[in-house]
């Protein structure tokens, strides 16, 4: 079961193979696409200008004179990175390959990237000079959203900006880059000793921040970053939020940066009204991208959904055909089990779960949720939220259902492992999030410990086993994960529920499966307002539900194989 193929040995396994090779062209590729394994159109947007000349340069035949440059090929801060100097090797940085091309050739792609370079240098002084906003004000902006998001991973030219995990010198320390912890670092020193790069970075991303939720600095996941990059992103948003005909085409292309952001903004807001805005990654490179769904049945109350509205009509004599019966008869079936509500929850979750996880084939599915709902309730309405915040993990809940195939094929307790695995990670990602649905509460300080910004957008991953490591040792390849809100004494929680879905092998999610999951996320977002509307209703804060452990697991699985 275990796996250790993990992006480091897909990396080693693409430079092997490159050097095998006998055609530089083909190396490059080799290594740029990870064995064709990344699409060539995103794999280049790593590249600079010169790099991705070279490579189409390559692509013709030509006779090198006596007169050439030998260039240097390496596996640098997760990018493929051309030089026509050795670079000392390191964990963060493998040889590749070394080729030869004329002189005159590099030295001209050299000069048009210096001459863009020198553009976007002159551009950034001019923007921080004329800005009414103190330069550290956007650098500690800046260094809040990033130090509370997913792991971003930026290029310019050759140097890396990252929160990731060992590429991190945004906000850590590591010994394998010259700089590092570059927000003290910028926070304490005249702009004008920093690294030409940095002034990129920090105004790239002082507009990109201004044009939308934050999430949208993941777009620009291990691609290169400069303003007129940015510019010809904001144009290209615009142009597919027209073509989707969520805005007219009231945009000034030659407006400047901070008008294109206001810009995109508000068409935002506007392509998140009716429409269902989801991610979609690629787990390899990490790349992310904005996508939507304009479904007329996904904008109803409550969905239908054969195999579901089956189920809790002939399992559970509950009313469906809109949200407020079910909402009804939710509170009736949880109030009729009383002292069994919880076997009552739990058993109608599982029914949902397996309802969709047949349906689009997962090996996984599962709900994070909230363990000690009564005492969550009373810490609400006392308006404690402090103490919210400093509850640890184990306050947490995750219900784990592995699909009929996972069940069918391994053994009970390996499941098990896997299933805990997952459930103690999803007990940790609720403690992550909660802390931001008090950012603006003056009571609360999270300053001393982590969190994350509250997940709002699903998404839908593929090629998900390489960085995870509890993906790689479960081969878990395919994602999809919906995060919602709950209601507690009249406080929106964001992201302290959600459904997800897990599939091992190469087959892809479809635009299918994720409305599946959509509707199946309503119907379980549903069941858990209204078992926390019981409890609160009654008082009962002494209700929790049953943390799982391995044994409850290995009992679950061997009663799924009796019934299969």
């Amino acid at each position: 079961m275990i796996n250790l193929k993990d992006y480091k040995w897909v990396v080693s396994e693409s430079i092997k193979k490159a050097q095998r090779m006998t055609m530089a062209g083909d190396a490059l590729r080799c290594v740029l696409t990870l064995n064709n394994r990344l699409e060539i159109t995103s794999a280049m947007e790593t590249l600079t200008d010169k790099e991705k000349n070279i490579l189409r340069f390559l692509d013709h035949s030509f006779s090198c004179d006596s007169d050439e440059v030998t260039l240097y090929a390496y596996y640098r801060f997760n990018r493929l990175q051309i030089s026509d100097t050795r670079i000392d090797e390191s964990d963060l940085c493998r040889f590749v390959i070394s080729f030869q091309v004329p002189r005159n050739i590099w030295t001209n792609y050299q000069e048009k990237d210096a001459n863009e370079f020198s553009a976007e240098i002159t551009r950034c002084m001019k923007l921080i000079s004329s800005s009414t906003i103190d330069l550290r004000q956007k650098i500690a902006r800046i260094g809040y959203y990033l130090s509370h998001m997913a792991p971003v991973i930026y290029y310019v030219g050759d140097h890396v900006y990252s929160n990731f995990d060992y590429l991190n010198n945004l906000t850590s320390n590591r010994i394998n880059f010259k700089k590092n912890n570059l927000f003290e670092y910028w926070d304490s020193e005249d702009y004008r000793s920093w690294d030409k790069e940095d002034l990129i970075f920090i105004c790239f991303l002082d507009y990109l921040l201004e044009s939308g939720i934050q999430t949208r600095c993941e777009e620009f996941n291990a691609k290169q970053i400069s303003l007129k990059i940015l510019e010809k992103y904001f144009d290209i948003k615009h142009d597919e939020y027209l073509s989707e005909g969520i805005v007219s085409s009231d945009y000034n292309y030659e407006s400047s940066l901070e008008s294109k952001a206001q810009s995109l903004k508000k068409e935002f807001a506007l392509a998140c009204d009716g429409r269902t805005v989801y991610r979609y990654i690629n787990g390899l490179s990490l790349q992310k991208e904005e996508r939507y769904l304009d479904d007329e049945s996904l904008r109803a109350e409550l969905p239908e959904y054969s195999s579901i509205n089956q189920m809790l009509k002939n399992s559970f004599n509950l009313d469906f055909y809109f949200e407020y019966e079910y909402e009804n008869s939710l509170m009736k079936y949880y109030s009729a089990n009383g002292k069994d509500c919880e076997s009552a929850f739990l058993s109608l979750l599982k029914a949902i779960l397996k309802c969709v996880s047949n349906d689009t084939k997962s090996d996984l599915a599962f709900s994070r949720f909230f363990c000690d709902i009564g005492l969550l309730i009373r810490l609400t309405k006392e308006q404690k939220y402090q103490e919210i915040c400093d509850l640890n993990p184990r306050h947490y809940y995750c219900y784990v259902l592995p699909g009929d195939n996972m069940v069918r094929k391994m053994p009970s307790v390996i499941t098990a492992n896997v299933a805990m695995a997952v459930t103690t990670r999803m007990l940790y990602n609720g403690w992550h999030y909660m802390p931001a649905n008090f950012l603006s509460s003056q009571s609360v300080d999270n300053s001393k410990r982590e969190y994350y910004f509250s997940a709002v957008l699903p998404d839908v991953a593929k090629l998900d086993k390489y960085h995870h490591v509890g993906h790689v040792k479960s081969e878990v390849n395919n994602t999809i994960r919906i995060p919602g809100e709950l209601w507690i004494n009249g406080r929106e929680f964001k992201s302290l529920m959600d459904l997800r879905l897990m599939r091992q092998g190469d087959e892809e999610y479809t635009i299918s499966d994720l409305k599946k999951a959509l509707i199946a996320f309503k119907y379980v977002q549903i069941a858990e307002q209204k078992l926390i509307d019981y409890i609160s209703d009654l008082n009962n804060y002494d209700f929790s539900l049953t943390q799982m452990t391995k044994k409850t697991y290995i009992n679950l699985i061997q009663l799924m194989k009796k019934e299969n």
